[in-house]
């Protein structure tokens, strides 16, 4: 980071997807936050979100893994995040931020790329090609909905495995009556 110059608009939206995304769908309000923790491999933060209404404050930590950590120094100083020395408040920082994704989204041709995308494809992802129960997910997106509501609004619905089920079904029987002529 250049003090000078500031931090570019396009490299640190495309920055802070990535983080977002490589740490379970962090919040750029807690990427802002000054409470927000590094120690040794642990990001640690209370969800500003959700914390004051919730008894463990929504706390949230996310081991940083060594592929993302060069990045994720990139925007620290002293071992704290340096966000909000750059933006005014949090809001602001999404403004920009969703504002570089807008300009990378059109040369991707990905129509109204925001910093949210980050969060909705890591839990997509997770559920839909991994595996993940989306009861862990839920977690991963520090949620605390025990109906896991808010997690099936961030899974993108995939009916493969509806698909799979019921081709397993219509495997029990013999269809060949059916064969066309």
């Amino acid at each position: 980071i250049h003090k000078k110059r500031g931090l570019s608009e396009f490299n640190t939206a495309k920055d802070l997807f990535v983080l977002s995304f490589a740490l379970m769908g962090i919040n750029t309000a807690d990427m802002y936050d000054e409470e927000t923790q590094i120690e040794g491999d642990i990001l640690a933060y209370n969800r500003r979100k959700t914390r004051a209404r919730r008894k463990d404050k929504a706390l949230m930590k996310v081991r940083i893994e060594p592929e993302i950590n060069p990045l994720l120094q990139k925007y620290m100083i002293d071992g704290k995040l340096v966000f909000n020395k750059h933006y005014s408040n949090s809001v602001n920082m999404n403004k920009i931020i969703n504002q570089g994704l807008k300009k990378i989204g059109k040369e991707l041709g990905i129509d109204k790329l925001t910093y949210y995308h980050a969060r909705h494809t890591m839990a997509s992802i997770c559920a839909n090609k991994l595996g993940v129960d989306i009861a862990r997910v839920d977690e991963m997106l520090n949620h605390s909905d025990p109906k896991l509501a808010l997690a099936r609004v961030y899974i993108e619905k995939d009916f493969k495995p509806l698909w799979e089920a019921n081709r397993r079904l219509l495997d029990l029987f013999d269809w060949s009556f059916y064969k066309e002529k």
